[in-house]
């Protein structure tokens, strides 16, 4: 079913972005035209909906469900979605897989009737999503070429660091404060906070266009796959916005077409100050790459997420019996009998120590404290942020009668949570729901009560 354009109808239930900060709205607004290209697209909130009436006016042939329990939306909000289940639905993960509403999302998502997942974050293995039978696919990074491309501004540094783990080390970014180090006393360096959480309209940090421009001044811009090895948003900021890329080794930019010295520049602790330093004595070939990782980024993915979309659904149409959908590449899908596993790049855990976590999991349900602690205590080793670390080690102690520590513990997550200013914005449900329940344990009636103010508005994600 498609309208007179051609393009595919596309049904978006999203949440209000008037409630956002003017930041988020800018970038929303943006990435909303994007899909134009690629669908008729129609983006509805989330709130007291019915979904037989929603088809019935929209007539889409495809339906995506943004993730609805860290936007405080429950699935109860739109009624009747088991009606129509042969129109292909898509839940879309806005949170990663090391935080607790991931599953909590996943089971909204089961309860909507999705045929697939997608995530920009991280894609589990098999054994992740083994209850759920839901497949869960990579979804690329996109940037907005309204905010991001070339202003022409007069390069006035050498280096550009936007975001955490520059100066001081940072779990989930090793790689920042090495190079940092390595090169810092050498460079004309700017540097701002992780723009994404800056307050409404405050003068101090920039967003939006003046973000981009501040790039565009940069000769050089850093930034890096997390620990886990996934590519963050400003892999492609940087290059969209005219300056060259510095990034670590990893497979998955590859596979979004990056090249060391070809497009972007590769470095690490040993060989950074000697490669930037050849190519500010080489501008030529520095802008050369840095035109070449502009040319990647502005022909590709600027409409990455609909286009994936898009290839996705015209591989859904193509199924036959006996069949399921594998992912190829970044953007690529291909229809594939039952069994064939998908890009190992795109879906293999590339983290050993989160390859721990369910072990530990399953020797706390069956008791053995001893053992669990021992993984735990493995993990540690491993980049693995905090969260499924503290609510493991929180059960633990409970278990061993020991709550005021689990308390403690979990306090000190959902402290990190407000200081990134995500637990003012949006409670954590299962963070929340643990602390009610160290809390109901030690009898304090003072942190209970603490604790239930911080679950206000709160409802079951089913």
């Amino acid at each position: 079913m498609q309208n007179d354009s051609g393009k595919p109808r596309l049904l978006y239930y999203d949440v209000d972005i008037s409630a956002l900060k003017s930041c988020e709205r800018i970038q929303s607004e943006s990435e909303q035209r994007a899909y134009t290209p690629f669908f008729d697209c129609t983006r509805i909130f989330a709130g007291n909906r019915d979904f037989i009436s929603d088809v019935k006016q929209y007539r889409p042939d495809l339906v995506i469900f943004v993730g609805f329990v860290e936007r405080q939306i429950p699935v109860a909000a739109i009624a009747n979605t088991d009606a129509f289940p042969e129109i292909p639905r898509i839940g879309l993960h806005t949170t990663d897989i090391f935080c607790p509403l991931w599953w909590a999302n996943h089971q909204c998502f089961a309860a909507l009737g999705v045929h697939a997942c997608f995530s920009n974050h991280f894609v589990p293995g098999v054994d992740w999503d083994r209850e759920m039978r839901i497949p869960c696919y990579y979804l690329p990074r996109m940037v907005s070429d309204e905010i991001f491309h070339d202003y022409g501004e007069e390069k006035l540094f050498h280096a550009g660091l936007f975001g955490h783990g520059f100066w001081r080390p940072h779990k989930l970014y090793p790689w920042r404060n090495a190079v940092v180090q390595a090169i810092c006393e050498k460079m004309v360096i700017v540097t701002t906070g992780r723009v994404e959480v800056v307050v409404e309209d405050d003068p101090l940090l920039p967003y939006g266009e003046n973000y981009a421009r501040l790039i565009n001044r940069c000769l050089f811009s850093l930034s890096c796959s997390t620990s886990i090895q996934r590519p963050v948003e400003k892999c492609l900021q940087i290059p969209a916005a005219m300056s060259c890329l510095v990034t670590n080794e990893n497979a998955l930019m590859r596979e979004y077409g990056f090249r060391d010295l070809e497009n972007c520049v590769v470095v690490d602790q040993a060989n950074a100050l000697e490669k930037m330093q050849m190519l500010l004595n080489d501008r030529k070939e520095l802008q050369a790459i840095t035109e070449r990782g502009y040319r990647l980024v502005q022909e590709n993915y600027t409409g990455a997420q609909p286009r994936t979309f898009l290839n996705w659904l015209h591989a859904f149409r193509r199924l036959r019996p006996g069949e399921h959908i594998v992912q190829t590449g970044v953007m690529e899908f291909a229809c594939a009998e039952l069994g064939t596993t998908p890009s190992r790049v795109l879906a293999a855990d590339p983290n050993p120590g989160q390859a721990l976590l369910p072990q530990a999991i399953k020797l706390l349900l069956e008791d053995d404290l001893d053992n669990a602690e021992q993984i735990f205590n493995a993990m540690n080793e491993y980049d693995v942020p905090n969260t499924p670390l503290d609510i493991g080690r929180a059960f633990l102690l409970l278990r061993r009668r020991e709550p005021e520590a689990a308390y403690k513990r979990l306090r000190r997550n959902l402290l990190w949570l407000e200081a990134m200013g995500v637990g003012k914005l949006r409670h954590d449900p299962a963070l929340c729901a643990c602390l009610i329940m160290f809390t109901l344990a030690e009898d304090n009636i003072q942190a209970l009560s603490h604790a239930l103010r911080r679950t206000e508005g709160l409802q079951h994600p089913l």
